[in-house]
Parts: structure tokens; sequence; C-alpha cells
């Protein structure tokens, strides 16, 4: 096996500090269609979304019929959001605000690109918003909250007679066109279990208690006093306050996680290089909290910040994957050494670590000369992949926060 950038350690190791991989080109309008994809409909497939959006345009285009001319200027004049240059297709893609479900089961797809040439990893590249969002609102509570919660969101989303009449005009008028031109009945798709949610995070409630200053802290309520305004907004003023709070908590655990991986990144090679010392409980909450002065401060200027910020960040996970990596070369250590799902598993893992660092003096120097040697070539080799991590959580933090509803 040879470590050339793209070996995960962190993914090997089942690491609870790993963030779900991020695609450049999502926007506000993808998290929001994917959020009701995710909670009201059954499992859908790429290729589904985007012939669907794009056969529907071609349909209505080309129809005489009074209702389907309406629709058509709605969904190309009225309805359709402005795309961002990365997000240019040659594809006929349905860029429509999708603020009922009815829409978001055809606008938006997760991906309009092929893989690149010569990709043959095998590996899934369609990245899928929906789970990352119910992932991101897992750690706000215990597990067996969630399914209530998250049915909550299920049922604030569908569109229901409480509605106001243009959201309810409008789902009628859309499930008939599906119907009518390309015989999609919404029923057949929609799915009153999607709310579910089978994965428990990693986030026992004693280890959230001693957790101060994070996202999970404030995002499930934030979403939740979203939820509650409702019946006092329309259907578009409630969805799109419900997309920028999702925006927002989104980034905001993207840029916590990535901040664990900095800390613990920075916290282990420096117990490495001490003579004495273990690793404690307090260093793992120290680094699972965000910091008191912020990533960002007043006058600073947020792309040079996010550049810094998650070039740091991949670094530290390169760090970390090849540290694993380098383990599993040249030693015979036990399983559980690299067992990182849970923070317990990691103190217990870093412990035997530098245990293992201490009793062999030459393992961390030769582990810094291979590292910068491998880090420079696979810089050079995959940095303009579809993998960049650190290119692609930037622009996704980026894109959130700059769009404005």
């Amino acid at each position: 096996m040879d470590w050339d950038g793209q070996y995960d350690g962190l993914r090997e190791s089942g690491a609870f500090f790993r963030p779900m991989r991020i695609p450049e080109q999502c926007s506000g309008e993808m998290l929001s269609a994917e959020l009701q994809r995710e909670f009201c409909f059954q499992p859908l497939d790429d290729a589904f979304i985007q012939n669907t959006g794009s056969q529907l345009l071609k349909e209505l285009r080309k129809s005489q019929d009074a209702d389907a001319v309406w629709l058509s200027h709605f969904f190309d004049v009225v309805a359709r959001y402005p795309v961002q240059s990365r997000q240019a297709t040659k594809h006929d893609i349905a860029y429509v605000i999708p603020f009922i479900p009815s829409i978001a089961l055809f606008s938006t797809p997760r991906r309009v690109t092929k893989r690149n040439e010569g990709d043959t990893s095998g590996q899934d590249r369609s990245w899928k918003p929906g789970p990352f969002i119910k992932e991101c609102l897992s750690y706000c509570m215990p597990f067996e909250q969630l399914e209530a919660f998250f049915k909550e969101i299920q049922s604030a989303v569908l569109v229901s007679e409480n509605d106001d009449l243009f959201a309810r005009f409008m789902t009628e008028k859309t499930d008939m066109a599906l119907q009518k031109h390309l015989d999609i009945r919404i029923a057949d798709k929609l799915s009153f279990e999607a709310y579910k949610h089978g994965k428990e995070c990693f986030m026992p409630q004693y280890v959230r208690d001693r957790i101060s200053v994070a996202p999970l802290k404030r995002f499930a309520d934030d979403v939740r006093a979203i939820l509650s305004v409702k019946s006092f907004v329309s259907r578009r003023q409630f969805m799109a306050m419900l997309e920028s709070i999702i925006r927002i908590g989104t980034s905001a655990h993207v840029l916590w996680m990535c901040n664990i991986n900095i800390h613990l990144a920075k916290d282990l090679f420096e117990l490495f290089n001490n003579d004495d010392g273990i690793f404690t409980e307090a260093h793992l909450y120290d680094a699972l909290n965000m910091p008191s002065n912020g990533i960002l401060s007043y006058g600073m200027s947020f792309q040079t910040r996010m550049k810094e910020f998650f070039k740091s960040y991949e670094r530290s996970t390169s760090r970390l994957s090849f540290l694993l990596y380098r383990l599993k070369e040249v030693a015979s250590l036990p399983n559980k050494i690299y067992d990182w799902s849970s923070p317990d598993a990691f103190v217990s893992s870093v412990n035997s670590i530098n245990e293992y660092v201490k009793a062999n003096p030459t393992f961390l120097f030769d582990y810094e000369t291979d590292f910068s040697r491998h880090y420079r070539d696979a810089i050079k080799r995959y940095t303009l992949k579809v993998d960049c991590q650190a290119t692609h959580l930037s622009r996704f933090v980026q894109t959130a926060l700059a769009q404005n509803n």
C-alpha cells in the first residue's frame, strides 16, 4: 500500500471528527432542495433528478396548453435563480427555487458533471447534502429525540391545507404537469418514513454536556424557532428562512469539524515531541470547543482567512492520516490503536501511540521526513482534482455564507 495523498486514514479509523465530503458547487438552493428530498421522498437517483427537470422543461416549452405555457414561464423566468459560474453546465438543468417539495423533486440536482476521465477508483463521487444536514442536526440532541425532531421538520416542509394559497396552487399545478407530461405521480415518490435517521452520531450526552461553544449548542434550537413561525409567514418566506439557517448551520458545522482536526493534530504532535505528558480528556474537550476568539474577527479578509484556515485543515488531516498509515506499515500494534470512532477510543489510542513513539525515538524523525516528501508530491498531483477537500470546503462555506435572502 503506497500512501499517495489519497489514502484516507481518518476514514479507515472511523474518526468521529472527519467531515463528510463536500462539493464545491453546493449552493443554498441545493441545500434547500436536498432538505426536502431527504425528509419527504424515497431515495432519488441523481440521474432521475436531472433528467426529470430537463425533460419537464422541454415538454412545457413545446406545449401549447395554457397551463404549460404559464408554468414554463414561471420556471424559466420568475422562479429561476441565478447560477454561479462554477455551476454552469451545458445540460438543460432546472434551476428553479425549490420552495415546495414538488419542485425540489427535479430542481437543483446534486451533480451535473461527469467523473473526471481516467477516474478508476470506483468510488461514488456523488455528494448527498440531505444526509449531511441530518448528520449535522444529529449532533444536537440524544439519538432517541431525533426521530420526533425530524418528523417536525418533515411536517413543516410538506405542503398542507394550512399552507398559503400560492404554495397549494403551485403544488397542484406542478404535480399535474409531472403526471401529464412525464407520467410521474408525486404520491408514488413521497415517503412518510423518510424523516427516520438510522445512524447515531459519535456524540454521547456526557460529551455534549461538556462542550460549551459549538454549532450543536444552537443549530437545532434555531431550526425549531424557524419551524414555529411557519403559520405567520408565506411559504416562500418560510423556506427562505429555513434555507438560511441550514446554510449557516452546516457551514458552522464544517468550520467546527475542521477546527477540531487542526487542534488535535497540533496537540498530538506537540505531545509526541515532548519528553513526558499524556493526552487527557481535557485536551480533547479543548479541541471539541470552538476557540473563544472565533475563527474570523472584525476587519479580517474573509477569503484570505478561509484560504489559510482550510489549507491548515488539509495539512492537519494529511498528517493524521499519514500517521495512521505509517503506524500500520512499520508497527505491529493492536487493532484498537486504529479506532478513532469515539472520544474515549481516541484518547486511549493517542496515549498508546505516544508510548510507541517514546519507545521508538527514530519513528517520529522518519515520519516527518517521509511526510514532507509525500505531502509535497500529493499536493502537486491532486490539488486540481475532485477530491481536493480544502478547496471544496472553502468554496462550500463561501458560497453558503455569501448568499443573502
